[in-house]
């Protein structure tokens, strides 16, 4: 079942608020599964990646999600791990 809009709407306010790293990544979970029509099983944490040189926070089939808690402070480091 898709998200409803309303919850949609919350999980914005809730990640434009900088929640800590585990809610950004169950929130970003369910925008994929619920809101995309993701398959659990697609949605993959914490993977080894060489290619962006340690581990990388949440992959779906060929996107990488890099989560940070203040991108204007962390942007090296993104650049450093996503060329």
């Amino acid at each position: 079942m898709p998200l409803a809009t309303e919850r949609l709407r919350e999980i914005v306010i809730e990640l434009a608020s900088r929640p800590g790293h585990e809610k950004v990544r169950s929130l970003v979970y369910e925008l994929l599964v619920d809101g995309l029509g993701a398959r659990s099983t697609e949605v993959l944490f914490e993977r080894p990646l060489p290619e962006v040189h340690g581990r990388m926070d949440t992959l779906r089939g060929r996107t990488v999600f890099e989560f940070k808690s203040d991108l204007r402070r962390e942007t090296r480091d993104v650049e450093a791990k996503l060329p």
